[in-house]
């Protein structure tokens, strides 16, 4: 196990889940977008969407919150491999 594995299972509220919607065969979903619907996009997955406006809202709620830290990669949970690290900031966010 790496130690940035040991970190994410440790980790409190890391959610795992795909970036984008696919098919049986893994070919990723596109949809229409645009004035005209003439460009065609990237889906993405539900399980992530949730996860994504779930984390924000718990976050926001609290104080002390800064933003968050994601990672983009492959693999099953257990054996995930980073492909991308990247962070969100808090910065101009209010809530009442």
């Amino acid at each position: 196990m790496t130690v940035l594995q040991a970190w994410l299972d440790a980790f409190p509220g890391a959610r795992f889940a795909p970036l984008f919607e696919t098919n049986d065969d893994l070919q990723v979903q596109t949809h229409q977008r645009g004035k005209a619907g003439d460009r065609r996009i990237l889906t993405r997955s539900v399980l992530f969407e949730t996860a994504m406006i779930e984390l924000i809202e718990e976050g926001l709620a609290q104080e002390q919150w800064t933003g968050l830290v994601y990672l983009m990669g492959f693999g099953p949970q257990h054996d995930f491999s980073p492909l991308y690290v990247g962070k969100a900031e808090r910065r101009g966010k209010y809530m009442p």
